[in-house]
């Protein structure tokens, strides 16, 4: 539990730090929240400081104890991507558990992950979409992933599937398959095929071989590994830089605010999108370099120290 908290602990903590200070600043100055022309459609727009629609104070607390998933109302506050870091923080703690509640023989059994698909699409269906991140049902949903994640940690591919999962065409085709799936609609079928298929190339990459690859010259390289370390930066970050972005640029800036808001040609989309992704990796980046990787360090080290002293004391 303690190397997982300091993983993913000290960076939320900032970015929450972060949305509390500008919340702080608005409510000095009368900011009110302007989250661009679609958030003032749906009628979020000309809130008060630390009246919504994210960032409240009845639910800071929640969200400092990584609750904010059991909220009936809605996990989406302050930091709001971080429901999943709730969900997953309680599910370490729920899952050793409901390991040991598992008969053994169940572990390696195909049923296991049919029935955690099911029990998914039951709830989906339930509740019109598999987007559950509020209430019991998102650590429910959780808590599925986690028990398909431990079986397919112990599955052993018999050697033909293994040649299937070394085959670059089965490997593009599901990948493939996904991001159709993912674009085609937002059908409850498709989106519990598009978990399955996602499990099934967590399971093929887990059982690739070294060999010349094209797929795995794709998406196993420098730039990959890379975005994969400053991943939960980039996680953590982009609503914030989102949000803030918005009204900082609208409280300096509104009139150029407004024009870039008027702008339809798509090169000024694809100038967005790229200037918005450059300025998420830098930050990240800059973050993962000099908060994550140090407070882990720092974190585990006082960890390990408590873990040598308890030791100690059991010895003494």
């Amino acid at each position: 539990m303690w190397l997982r908290f300091s993983r993913i602990y000290p960076l939320f903590l900032v970015t929450i730090a972060v949305l509390v200070l500008w919340e702080t600043f608005k409510y000095f100055n009368a900011i009110l929240f302007y989250g661009g022309p679609l958030l003032e459609y749906w009628g979020l727009s000309g809130i008060p400081a630390f009246q919504g629609p994210y960032n409240v104070p009845q639910t800071l607390m929640s969200n400092l104890f990584l609750l904010q998933s059991l909220e009936a109302s809605s996990a989406l506050t302050w930091n709001f991507p971080a429901w999943s870091l709730s969900v997953e923080w309680l599910s370490y703690m729920l899952f050793p558990v409901i390991v040991c509640m598992v008969p053994h023989g169940a572990k390696r059994g195909v049923w296991l992950p049919i029935l955690m698909l099911f029990v998914l699409y039951s709830m989906a269906t339930t509740h019109g979409t598999i987007d559950l991140t509020s209430g019991p049902q998102s650590l429910l949903r959780a808590l599925c992933g986690f028990t398909l994640g431990m079986w397919l940690s112990m599955v052993n591919l018999p050697t033909f599937v293994k040649r299937l999962a070394n085959n670059d065409v089965v490997m593009f085709s599901i990948v493939a398959a996904m991001i159709y799936l993912l674009h085609a609609g937002a059908s409850i079928q498709q989106g519990v095929i598009v978990y399955a298929l996602f499990g099934l190339l967590v399971l093929f990459g887990a059982n690739q071989e070294k060999r010349r690859s094209l797929f795995l010259d794709t998406f196993d390289n420098r730039a990959t590994r890379f975005l994969g370390d400053i991943s939960y930066s980039l996680y953590l970050w982009h609503a914030v830089v989102l949000l803030v972005g918005v009204e900082v640029v609208n409280y300096l800036a509104p009139e150029f605010l407004s024009w870039w808001y008027e702008q339809t040609a798509g090169y000024y989309l694809a100038l967005s999108m790229v200037l918005f992704t450059a300025f998420l990796i830098t930050l990240s980046t800059l973050t993962y370099r000099f908060i994550e990787r140090p407070a882990l360090k720092a974190l585990r080290r006082v960890g390990k120290n408590k873990q040598v002293e308890l030791d100690s004391n059991q010895v003494g």
